[in-house]
This record gives C-alpha cells, sequence and structure tokens, in this order.
C-alpha cells in the first residue's frame, strides 16, 4: 500500500472515533427540561376595540328636584338637641350629597337628617351629582334649648316627683333581707346610684321692664348648664294685683304698681333670678292730624336720591342709581348703632349686626338668587331689587337673626320699643306690607335721626307719615 492510502486511512479512522464519541457524548446528554404551562391569574382584559361608549358617562343628568319635610321653606329653625330630616328627589332618583357649613352648629347625614348641636347659624347644602346648578342650600338658625317653666303663685309650692334614685331606694328597703350566702351567691350586680345634675346658674332674659295693662310678656330663662335632667321653672309673683302667670308661661299686667317675678330652678332651689316689673295705664294717643304733618307731591319728587324732609326715601317707588356707594355704614347710622348695642347691653339684650351696607351688584346677585328659588312674586315680598334696596344707602341695618324666628324674641321686643331713642325705626312693621311693600321684618331698623321718635309715636310707617308711595313702576 502506498504512502498516501496508509495517511488516508488513518485519517478516515481518526474521524470515525471522533464521530463516535460525539454521539456518545449526546446520548449521555440529560434531556432539556419541558416547560410547564404558564396560567396567568391575572383576568383577561375586555375587548375595547369595538366597545367606543366605555369610557362615556351615559347616566342620565337630573332636571328636576324636590325636597319635603320643610314646609317648602328653606329657612330651618331648630333648638339644641332637636332634629329634622329633610328629603330631598330628583327626577332621576340619584342621591343628592349633603355637607355642613359648621358641624359645631349642626350635622347632617347622607339621609338628610339634621341634628342641632350647638347655638348659630349654617348652611347646609344638598349637592346634585348630575347637576350643580340643582344644588339645595337651607339656611339653618339654632337656638339654645329654653327651659320649661311651670306656673305656680307665690305661696304654692312645687309639685313633687319620684325620682329614679328614690324609687331604687324604697325597693331597696322594702326587699327582704338576704343572708350572706346568698349575697355571695347571686351574679346580679347591686344598682349604682345616680346623682342627676343640678343646674349652676339661672338668668332671666331681662332684669327690669314696663308694661300697659293688658299687655303679656313671655319671659325667656336660661339655664347653666343646658343639658340637665331637670330643667322645669317655678314662677312666682310678688304682687298678684299686678302680674298674672299663666299655664303657658308667660305673663300679663293687670293692673298698675310694680312687681317682681322670681324664677328658681326646681333642681336647685338656692339658685334664682328676678324681673322688675313696672306695670302702667295704657295711654290713649289720639290719631296725628294729617294736616300737621308735612305732606308731600309724589308725581312731583324725584324717582332718584329722592330726599323728603332731610330723609333719604329708597322704596319700590324711589331707588338708587349704581354709582351710589357710601362704602358702608354712613358715620351717624354707625355712631348711632354704637350707642343702641351699649343701651341694650345695661337692659340685659345682645343686638349685633347681621348685615349693614350692601352695594348695588351684591343687592342685584342677592335679588336673583331668591328670584330663581320663590319665583319674582314672592322674592319681592322680602327682597328689594338693585337699586331699591335701603342697604345701599348705608343707613340700614338687619340685626341679629334674619328670618321669622327673630320675631317674638326679647331682642326684637326690645328693638321695637327702644330703636327710635338711638334714631332708628322698624321700617317695615307688623301689618304694613300692603303701605311699605314688603312683610313684617322686626329685625331690619332704618337710621333717621332726629324724626325717629316721632315717626315711632305717630305708628305709621315712613310711607304713612310723607304720603308716599312704594311701587314698582312699569
Amino acid at each position: 500500500m502506498s504512502f498516501k492510502k496508509q495517511l488516508l486511512s488513518v485519517i478516515l479512522a481518526g474521524c470515525i472515533i471522533i464521530s463516535a464519541s460525539a454521539c456518545e457524548l449526546i446520548q449521555k446528554r440529560e434531556p432539556d427540561p419541558v416547560l410547564p404551562e404558564i396560567t396567568s391569574e391575572t383576568p383577561s382584559q375586555p375587548d375595547t376595540s369595538t366597545d367606543t361608549e366605555s369610557d362615556t358617562d351615559t347616566s342620565p343628568k337630573s332636571a328636576k328636584v324636590d325636597f319635603t319635610g320643610t314646609d317648602g321653606k328653606k329657612d330651618i329653625s331648630l333648638e339644641t338637641g332637636e332634629d329634622k330630616t329633610v328629603t330631598v328627589k330628583t327626577d332621576t332618583g340619584e342621591a343628592p350629597v349633603w355637607s355642613s357649613s359648621d358641624k359645631s352648629v349642626a350635622t347632617v347625614d347622607e339621609k338628610g337628617h339634621i341634628k342641632a348641636v350647638g347655638a348659630g347659624m349654617c348652611v347646609l347644602t344638598a349637592k346634585i351629582p348630575s347637576n350643580s346648578e340643582l344644588d339645595l342650600k337651607f339656611t339653618l338658625t339654632v337656638r339654645e334649648k329654653k327651659a320649661e317653666v311651670s306656673s305656680k303663685a307665690e305661696s304654692s309650692k312645687p309639685v313633687s316627683s319620684s325620682k329614679p334614685s328614690d324609687v331604687s331606694s324604697q325597693q331597696a328597703s322594702s326587699a327582704p333581707e338576704r343572708s350572706l350566702a346568698e349575697e355571695v351567691q347571686t351574679d346580679i350586680p347591686a344598682p349604682i346610684s345616680h346623682e342627676p345634675e343640678k343646674v349652676s346658674g339661672i338668668d332671666l332674659s331681662l332684669s327690669t321692664t314696663v308694661m300697659t295693662v293688658g299687655q303679656t310678656l313671655t319671659p325667656f330663662v336660661t339655664l347653666t348648664p343646658n343639658y340637665v335632667d331637670n330643667t322645669a321653672v317655678t314662677l312666682t309673683v310678688s304682687d298678684e294685683d299686678v302680674l298674672q302667670i299663666n299655664q303657658d308661661g308667660t305673663i300679663t299686667a293687670l293692673g298698675e304698681g310694680a312687681c317682681t317675678l322670681t324664677a328658681v330652678p326646681e333642681s336647685n332651689k338656692e339658685l334664682k333670678s328676678s324681673l322688675i316689673v313696672s306695670v302702667t295705664e295704657p295711654v290713649i294717643e289720639e290719631e296725628p292730624d294729617p294736616d300737621d304733618r308735612p305732606t308731600v307731591n309724589n308725581d312731583e319728587l324725584p324717582r332718584s336720591e329722592c330726599y323728603v324732609d332731610g330723609i333719604l326715601i329708597v322704596n319700590k317707588t324711589y331707588s338708587l342709581p349704581q354709582s351710589y356707594n357710601p362704602g358702608g355704614l354712613t358715620w351717624e347710622t354707625q355712631q348711632a348703632f354704637n350707642e343702641l348695642v351699649a343701651g341694650a347691653a345695661e337692659d340685659g339684650i345682645h343686638i349685633w349686626c347681621a348685615s349693614g351696607f350692601r352695594s348695588y351688584e351684591y343687592q342685584a346677585s342677592l335679588y336673583a338668587g331668591y328670584v330663581s328659588w320663590y319665583g319674582q312674586a314672592t322674592a319681592d315680598t322680602f327682597s328689594a331689587r338693585a337699586g331699591h334696596s335701603e342697604h345701599q344707602t348705608g343707613m340700614a341695618i338687619d340685626c341679629n337673626i334674619i328670618n321669622d324666628s327673630f320675631t317674638g324674641t326679647p331682642e326684637a321686643i326690645w328693638l321695637e320699643n327702644h330703636c327710635h331713642e338711638y334714631g332708628f325705626i322698624i321700617r317695615y312693621p307688623y301689618g304694613k306690607q300692603a303701605v311699605t311693600g314688603y312683610k313684617y321684618e322686626p329685625w331690619h331698623i332704618r337710621y333717621i335721626g332726629d324724626m325717629a321718635t316721632e315717626i315711632y309715636e305717630s305708628g305709621l310707617t315712613l310711607e304713612e307719615y310723607y304720603g308716599l308711595t312704594s311701587v314698582y313702576g312699569g
């Protein structure tokens, strides 16, 4: 065999050996692992390729809203501890979202259940999620809870009532005696006696007052604290020929003289508060002769910035231009009001300014809001159109609480009897709506200066005294 053939044979043999070794290694290699089937626990995403409305709110929008529980009014008055439910319904059935502007005054839950917490004022809002234009706002006034008053004569004694602690002690004394073993075996704990909290202070709203024969007055009593178990109060008078205590807790003047009214809390008879009442015979005054009063011709008076007898007249007939803006209460009005507040304080009466000067623009917005809520015919009975509001003069003030709950309060009575002493008059008296154009507002006083007492004593309104009209034109 030639050398080349021998070399080729050697190479071929080496290749065969290498190939065999490679095959053996391949056979010995472990097989590739089989990967387990992977399943995702995340829910599959919905196919939104054809769902073009998935991000669009298709819920209907409310177009109408009604409410019940307040006799159709948006002014609510409660005493501390009282509650009320206002039900708001929309035409789509969606529930409103309730909120309170001051939770220290009142709270409200998602069902419109209102709970009076403390004295003050706040705004309750029922928000309509689908249409904010239909949101409802309710003005809530919370007053301190009045003490219960019992009517009793000077010599009479309050009727005693059995207290829970008294009953427990009587039952304990009448129960048969038990042995020590019986006492140990019983699982019922002995009753814990509870001493009711006593009144620590009592105050009548007035310390002195003057009444005329036949007049009736409600004495307001404040107890401290106001959450005691027994809020009953006994009223007595020193002279039953001068004052009479009625079953409803009011007092009536029977005859001339001086008398002391005393209030004593039944839960703490060591305390008392007194009111000295002077009773006089009513003075019958003759109706002033119209010829003795200045008279005017309405047709000859300017309809804007009209002055009569030095008094700026603003009502439904006479208006102010949009440019009229004193920037606040006039200096004379503010000084007179400060003196009025001080004088009221001396009589135990707290008076404050709840609303003073209002600009033309502010009144326009305020009036428009009332019209949207109540309609123009109703709004015109208690709110002035822009340019026709006395508040724009800077000489009108709304005192304390600006709603009907102010009527008959000691503050309202004091204002009616004394504000003229400081140059003010009650601008919209009771029963004069046909003359003034506005409903009775015992909180609205107007500064007119030296003429106040004369107009007050005449018993006439400003319109009647000067022969003015108060009617919107056109």
